[in-house]
Order: C-alpha cells, then sequence, then structure tokens
C-alpha cells in the first residue's frame, strides 16, 4: 500500500498462456487488496499487445472489483517493433534511443512552467531552460513535442518535457542568433528487407509503413510459402497505400551466401529470428544470419567499392545473447533489455510513457541524425546547433559520435561482458553542455528531433 510503483514481470519459464494466465492472476489479486485512491501505479510487462484489452479488465472499475487500479501496459513486442523500424531508418539512431531510455544523464522529466514564463512564446522558454534542452510540453495529459509553432504561448498548466540529468534546470540561459537553416527535401524512397518471422512481425510491418518515406518498400523473405505472414502482409498493406509490402519465398541462406545485392544493397536489413521447439526465442537462428550477413556484405564491399551497403538490425529476446556480438558501425542489436530500460522510466514518473511512446513511434515527432556540413555548418558550439536547429522548428539533443575521450577497444569489450550491456563503445553525447565545442568532421552528426512532415 506505501509504494508508489509495483512492477508486474511474468517469469521467464512460463510459455505465452501460463505468462498471461501468471499476469491476470496477479492483477486480480492487486485489485482486490489494494485500498481505494491509491495513489501509485501498477506498471506491467506483457509479451503481446494483443492481450493488452483481457490485462487492462482486470484492473477496470466495477469488472473484476470495485474501483480502478492505475494501471499502464508495456507490451514487448509493440516497444522491440518500434525500436526496429526506427534502426531501420538511420545508423547509429538505436544507440541515440538506448541513452534517452537509460539514465545516462538524458532522461524524460517534468517540470513546472515558471511565472515569469506563462504566456510567453515556446521559442522563448527554449532557449531560457539551461542544464537540459526543452523538448515540449506536458498540455492535459498529451505531450505536445517539438511544437513548429515557436510563438506557441506557454500556460500556467502546462509542464514543460524537458531532457535533464536529474538536477532541475535554471531558466537563465540564451541562445545566439542563428540564420535559416531550409528544411531537407523529402526523404528518398528506402527497400528494407525482413528476414524471418515471428510475433514481432506484425507489430513490425505496421511500425515500417508509418516510419518509411512514400514509395519505399518492405520486402518478406522466407524460404516457403507461409499462409500467416501473407496475412500480415494483406493487413498491414491497407494502412497505408503510398509503401508496397510483398513476401518474396527465396533462401536468405542461399542469397547470403552469394553475397547477392538483393540484400547487401538493400538500405537495412531487419533479422528476426525463427522461433522452434530448440530455439524458443529464435536468437540462434538470428545472430547466425547476422553472421552470414556480415560476411556477405564484407565480400559485396570488396566487390563494388563506394557502392552502399545495408543495415543489419537483430532481433535477439535474451539480452545476454547480444553482449557477445561486437557492434560495428551500422548495424544494431536490438534486444529485449529495453523493456526494462522503459519499465524503469516508468517508476521514475509514470507520466514519462506518452512521451517516450512518441519518440519510438516517429509518427508525429522523429529523432534524426543530421550531417553537421549541411545542416549547420558554422556551428561552433552546441548553443549554435540549437540556435539552427529551432530555425527548422527542430530541437537539437546531442552530439553524435561522442566526442569525449573514449577507453580503449580491448577496455570497451571487457565492460561489455562485465557489465552485460550490449551498448557500450556506440556512444552518442545527449544534453551536452551548450558550450561543448563540435568537432568539425566528415562523421560528426547532431542529433534532433524534429516535425514528422509529409506532403
Amino acid at each position: 500500500e506505501q509504494a508508489r510503483a509495483i512492477v508486474v514481470i511474468p517469469p521467464s519459464s512460463a510459455d505465452d498462456e501460463q505468462s498471461v494466465r501468471w499476469t491476470l492472476a496477479v492483477l486480480l489479486a492487486l485489485h482486490r487488496v489494494l485500498p481505494d485512491r491509491w495513489p501509485g501505479r501498477v506498471l506491467v510487462e506483457a509479451r503481446h499487445d494483443e492481450t493488452r484489452e483481457l490485462l487492462d479488465l482486470a484492473v477496470a472499475p466495477d469488472i473484476a472489483g470495485a474501483g480502478a487500479v492505475p494501471t499502464h501496459v508495456v507490451a514487448t513486442d509493440r516497444v522491440v517493433a518500434q525500436i526496429l523500424a526506427q534502426s531501420a531508418r538511420q545508423d547509429a539512431l538505436y544507440f541515440v534511443l538506448r541513452h534517452l531510455l537509460a539514465f545516462d544523464g538524458c532522461e524524460i522529466y517534468f517540470e513546472p512552467v515558471p511565472a515569469d514564463l506563462v504566456a510567453q512564446p515556446f521559442g522563448l522558454a527554449h532557449a531560457r531552460v539551461d542544464g537540459a534542452i526543452l523538448l515540449g510540453l506536458m498540455r492535459a495529459g498529451r505531450p505536445l513535442l517539438c511544437p513548429e509553432d515557436a510563438s506557441l504561448a506557454l500556460r500556467a498548466d502546462d509542464r514543460l518535457v524537458v531532457v535533464a540529468d536529474g538536477k532541475r534546470p535554471r531558466f537563465d540561459g540564451s541562445l545566439p542568433s542563428a540564420g535559416s537553416v531550409p528544411v531537407a527535401s523529402s526523404a528518398e524512397p528506402e527497400r528494407i528487407v525482413v528476414l524471418g518471422h515471428n510475433a514481432t512481425l506484425r507489430h513490425l510491418l505496421d511500425e515500417l509503413v508509418e516510419v518509411l518515406p512514400d514509395r519505399s518498400q518492405v520486402d518478406v523473405l522466407t524460404d516457403r510459402e507461409e499462409p500467416e505472414v501473407a496475412r500480415v502482409i494483406e493487413a498491414t498493406s491497407s494502412r497505408r497505400r503510398t509503401i508496397t509490402v510483398s513476401q518474396r519465398q527465396r533462401s536468405a541462406v542461399s542469397l547470403a551466401r552469394e553475397g547477392s545485392p538483393e540484400l547487401c544493397a538493400a538500405d537495412a536489413v531487419v533479422i528476426l529470428g525463427e522461433e522452434g521447439a530448440d530455439d524458443v526465442n529464435g536468437d540462434a537462428s538470428a545472430l547466425a544470419m547476422l553472421l552470414r550477413l556480415r560476411k556477405a556484405v564484407k565480400t559485396w564491399s570488396a566487390a563494388a567499392p563506394g557502392e552502399p551497403t545495408a543495415r543489419l538490425v537483430t532481433e535477439v529476446r535474451d539480452p545476454r545473447s547480444a553482449v557477445h556480438v561486437e557492434p560495428r558501425p551500422g548495424d544494431a542489436v536490438v534486444s529485449s533489455d529495453v523493456i526494462a530500460m522503459l519499465l524503469a522510466q516508468g517508476v521514475l514518473d509514470p507520466d514519462a510513457f506518452p512521451v517516450y511512446d512518441e519518440l519510438l513511434s516517429g509518427l508525429r515527432t522523429r529523432i534524426v541524425l543530421r550531417d553537421l556540413a549541411t545542416y549547420a555548418p558554422d556551428a561552433r558550439t552546441f548553443a549554435d546547433a540549437m540556435a539552427s536547429a529551432r530555425t527548422r522548428s527542430e530541437i537539437a539533443l546531442g552530439i553524435h559520435p561522442d566526442p569525449r575521450p573514449h577507453p580503449s577497444r580491448a577496455v570497451l569489450d571487457r565492460r561489455r561482458l562485465e557489465e552485460g550491456d550490449a551498448s557500450v563503445g556506440e556512444e552518442a553525447w545527449l544534453n551536452p553542455p551548450r558550450e561543448t565545442e563540435i568537432p568539425h568532421a566528415a562523421d560528426v552528426k547532431i542529433v534532433v528531433v524534429a516535425p514528422v512532415r509529409r506532403a
């Protein structure tokens, strides 16, 4: 009764049906024992999004019991699909998302609007917030991130959504003036290949058709005709007619051995594990395919120097599987440890869930890495980049790669194994001090949150 949060995590040894039954029993018990108007929140991990409706009924008012239990369900397959889709869009984006979810000095916090900022425009507030980055507003319980209208006036009942290190921000900052930076033209269509199929596939395709540019193509490769995959694709294709989604019967193993451009020259290849009796999570099959594709991409690069190669985005269910895979530029091994990170952020403040959901879905706002040379070529400090970003209604979050000194590769590899963190060594610096000098190197990018603009 005294807890600020109760986290419900089904046993990993339970299968999907047992997991739902166990979670349902726990929620019914909590509904019975928690007092009326309990001020905390129950956070529930569910493996599949389709179980959300049943679990919500267990804590709904006057159904399983009197009153309601404040509850938030985090569906593993949906969140992982969101991160897979975002990671397929751009190199290094996965590691930026992990920094936002981990407690790395760049978490989401909420601050009341200071009295002297009430009725003032958002652009002024963004410049004034120092020691943190003003990302948007929480208004009437809904996030309004990266508002395109810089003159949007703040209200007394708004809450400021900031990316901070846990310390209270100051409100005495300022930003330099910046010339207008033109808005980028529409993105070019992309070709994404999905290998394997499991419970994540349906949500992954739903996310891809939302985040990909118009006229993009998604090919699901299967060794044989899979009626279930065909049904998923049919349901997905009705979501957005400008994206082509198709199933192709091809052997991914053979294509990888041949170094086929069908795989190696795609914009991204997303690898899902094939679940089976001997490989329940599909991790072994996913990692085996990743190794084959890494070799294929290496062979393709040697045969076609200068040609772009595919980003490889791999889903593994067990976080321990990801630790043993050496990170490479352009690759991302997405494990379910992101669910633990999201739940931990929810314990800190459950109101942050809608903010993270918007950032992970990429429907209204989207995290993007912009080339420094084309985005803010004259930027000397991060404050310059922040000012340039606001001229195009974007918000600068940080710098990639992290310009600070790093340990040696041997030290990083040992840390990966000791800490069990697959992201060690793949760094971005989010929420850097405004006076941070930006290195002018070819690989330097500015991490920004941008509004989604569709024709």
